[in-house]
């Protein structure tokens, strides 16, 4: 039988983040599986953008750790933990061009030039700019930009992606057409990846499961359908799609009355006949989203 080591690519746990008198994080415990696209969900303050940069070195944990394939990485520095990331600003270098910020991390590592610039043309076929490579980051869009900073994330092939609310930045069309192009990217390439975002339908429409988040807790953890359709707190009820309130009472064996409405809900057979309860009812799972 496999271990569970073997099938995950990224283990957190219990990490917790104190600033002074402010707890960002409460002993977060996660597993994130080889090759899924996993989604950190929540409003601001949550938690979610300080957990990805403690996944990246970027900030330090007050305690817990975290382990890549069974390694302990928890007090690595960045430049020894194996990553690529993508943040909300681009963070492409003005003063070079699109192939020399891609060949970036690979010039770094020392990496034979023909090796490097076979690189640099295959991660622009790859993301739909082939020829840009000598175009500054100034002559291209936002998507473009953001194009360019996913194809540097990718060069060196780590084994995990981050994505730091990547789409934030750009229009809603651009943002509707590059959220479908990352995730094919990603399923193409197998690459584990985990994304942080504000936005449900982006969370919804990507990923293969959701981490809803709030207040430096979890809320839940589930696929796009479990997190939509059997939401496992109020927060995640109102905060993930739209979601009907009704006044309830049981009626035994998992039926309740609501006015002249009889429901029946799998898993709420622990309420009593005449027990006063609020039923969260939702409509149907959006079209388009991952189930």
């Amino acid at each position: 039988m496999e271990t569970e080591v073997t099938h995950t690519a990224l283990a957190i746990e219990g990490v917790h983040k104190q600033f002074e008198r402010f707890t960002a994080l409460r002993r977060i415990d996660l597993a994130v599986r080889h090759g899924e696209m996993l989604c950190l969900l929540g409003p601001s303050g949550c938690g979610k953008t300080t957990l990805l940069r403690i996944i990246a070195g970027l900030e330090t944990q007050s305690g817990g750790r975290i382990l890549q394939n069974g390694r302990d990485i928890s007090w690595l520095p960045p430049s020894k933990r194996d990553y690529g990331i993508v943040f909300q600003s681009y963070a492409l270098f003005p003063n070079i061009t699109v192939a020399e910020n891609i060949a970036y991390g690979l010039v770094n590592r020392k990496v034979p030039k023909q090796l490097v610039d076979d690189r640099i043309t295959e991660l622009l076929e790859l993301v739909g700019l082939p020829g840009a490579g000598g175009k500054y980051p100034s002559q291209l869009s936002g998507g473009q930009q953001q194009r360019v900073a996913l194809a540097r994330a990718l060069a060196t092939s780590p084994r995990l992606l981050l994505l730091d609310e990547p789409l934030s930045a750009l229009d809603a069309l651009e943002r509707v057409r590059l959220r479908g192009e990352i995730r094919r990217l990603q399923q193409q390439l197998g690459v584990t990846t985990i994304m942080v975002t504000h936005d449900q339908e982006e969370a919804l429409s990507m990923a293969d499961r959701i981490v809803v988040m709030n207040h430096g807790v979890i809320e839940q953890v589930g696929t796009t359908a479990d997190i939509y359709e059997r939401p496992a707190t109020p927060f995640v009820a109102d905060f993930v799609g739209k979601m009907n309130v009704l006044p309830a009472v049981a009626l035994g064996d998992g039926r309740f009355r609501s006015g002249d409405l009889e429901l029946e809900c799998s898993g709420a057979e622990r309420y009593a006949a005449g027990d006063n309860v609020r039923l969260y009812v939702r409509p149907m799972f959006p079209t388009g989203a991952a189930a």
